[in-house]
């Protein structure tokens, strides 16, 4: 396992599964066009070099699922948790917009998280392909990216308050959420679970 300091006074870890994990596709890269050269960005850490999901993406992960109020009393329930205001909670946990489009700090720290294990082979990242079709089955061409692969064991790391609910139940909460949902790109065909 890789030494990661511990941040934070709550955290988790998960293992990614097939087909794996793409994180930071949304940045750009600007190369020549090279034949066979990764099309996608890739998000790795300034001063390891090591992929990490950042704890904003986390963060905006987590919030999105507050959109669905009824999924976030569902998994309360599941924890015998039952609150009037998911609202509040919401606000509790992240801040709130005000109008000036300002965003106020919430309670909770997000922390990017980090990979403290490989795969069984001791690997992290490989190669992987997607293949437009410009006409149906004629003249295929594959483009190549970068991909966390299946097993690699992220640790996910919060500064958590109790509140409204307590912080094991807050930590309990996001890992159902991420687990439920997935992080990062292509999560629909099955990347980021």
């Amino acid at each position: 396992p890789l030494n990661i300091e511990d941040l934070g006074n709550s955290s988790f870890t998960l293992k990614t599964t097939y087909p794996g994990l793409l994180i930071g596709s949304g940045y750009s890269h600007e190369l020549p066009d090279i034949k066979g050269q990764a099309i996608l960005g890739f998000n790795f850490d300034y001063t390891s070099g090591l992929p990490l999901i950042a704890g904003g993406s986390i963060k905006g992960l987590l919030r999105s699922a507050f959109e669905y109020q009824e999924y976030i009393i569902e998994l309360l329930e599941k924890q015998k948790i039952r609150i009037d205001n998911i609202k509040d909670l919401e606000v509790e946990i992240f801040g709130q917009e005000n109008k000036s489009d300002n965003v106020e700090q919430g309670n909770d720290i997000f922390f990017d998280a980090s990979i403290i294990k490989g795969n069984d082979n001791r690997k992290i990242l490989a190669d992987d392909y997607i293949t437009p079709h410009k006409e149906a089955i004629k003249n295929p061409i594959p483009l190549r990216f970068l991909k966390v692969l299946p097993g690699v064991t992220f640790k996910f790391q919060f500064l958590l308050k109790d509140g409204i609910i307590k912080k094991e139940q807050k930590l309990e909460l996001f890992k159902e959420i991420i687990l439920d949902l997935g992080i990062g790109s292509k999560t629909n065909v099955g990347y980021g679970k």
